[in-house]
């Protein structure tokens, strides 16, 4: 019973985390490489802004800054944190952060003259783009080279070579990376056929139900040795892992930047005959 509570108020309080804001975020699979999910100056615009309708007592503020105090609630009672489950968070810091533009702007403005207002802009505003500007750089030149894997890039390119081999039977490698979605969707296959004649099957583990086969295609846990002979009509897929050895020789490989390095291997009467 502690247990449950203590990860809930861990949760909440890991919503506030600086490394999940500032710093990382979630990681690779949901962050720009070196970013977390908003940028160093914007803290203090939002504190400012805070700050100022708090202080002129405006129930805007009062609804504001309350959003921000239950936003992490959407994740207190998930197994941890996501940027997805808080992204309704960024609704009240944008807002924030534009209270606080304007009330800088209009105080400078009413105590000192529009030249030294510009001048004292301008150095501010250095970092800030100086900051912009690594992370554009490292959302739209790094970023696929980072976190494609993540994402599954490649995939659809899979699913387009064993398009070439539309006869044969397809067992694919890694259930639980739900494979079967980019098939249904490169494919456009019929879903009410897909409905019907899906097979499903639930990991004890993660209490995750999965399809495990429809049409040619099958969805496997592992691959081995002893059954790539078995149907010489067939062809076998799996991921390339760094710390594991392939569970075949592959044939060929599916490579593209940032992505899985997906391998195949197609057996044949001629090769299955020699083993």
């Amino acid at each position: 019973r502690l247990a449950f509570v203590y990860k809930a108020a861990l949760n909440y309080f890991d919503g506030f985390s600086v490394n999940f804001w500032l710093k990382t975020g979630r990681g690779f699979e949901g962050n720009v490489d070196g970013f977390g999910n908003m940028l160093l100056y914007e803290p203090a615009l939002i504190l400012i802004g805070a700050f100022c309708l708090i202080w002129k007592r405006s129930k805007y503020g009062v609804l504001l800054v309350g959003w921000i105090l239950i936003g992490p609630i959407a994740t207190t009672f998930t197994k941890d944190i996501a940027s997805t489950r808080l992204l309704h968070m960024v609704v009240p810091f944008i807002l924030l952060e534009g209270v606080a533009i304007k009330f800088v702007w209009d105080s400078l403005t009413r105590i000192w003259p529009r030249i030294l207002v510009y001048a004292v802009l301008v150095l501010a505003f250095v970092p800030i783009l100086f900051v912009n500007v690594l992370y554009f750089d490292a959302y739209f030149r790094h970023l696929q080279a980072y976190a494609g894997k993540w994402w599954h890039k490649g995939y659809l390119e899979m699913v387009d070579l064993l398009n070439k081999y539309p006869d044969k039977q397809v067992y694919i490698r890694g259930r639980g990376n739900f494979t079967y979605i980019f098939v249904l969707f490169r494919d456009k296959y019929d879903p009410a056929l897909f409905q019907k004649t899906a097979k499903w099957k639930t990991d004890p583990s993660t209490n995750i139900t999965d399809v495990i086969e429809f049409g040619r295609y099958h969805f496997v846990d592992d691959i081995k040795k002893e059954d790539l002979c078995r149907d010489t009509n067939s062809i076998f897929v799996e991921s390339k892992l760094i710390d594991k050895a392939p569970s075949f020789t592959p044939d060929g490989e599916i490579a593209s930047l940032g992505a899985e390095t997906i391998l195949y291997n197609i057996p044949t009467p001629e090769r299955c005959a020699t083993k």
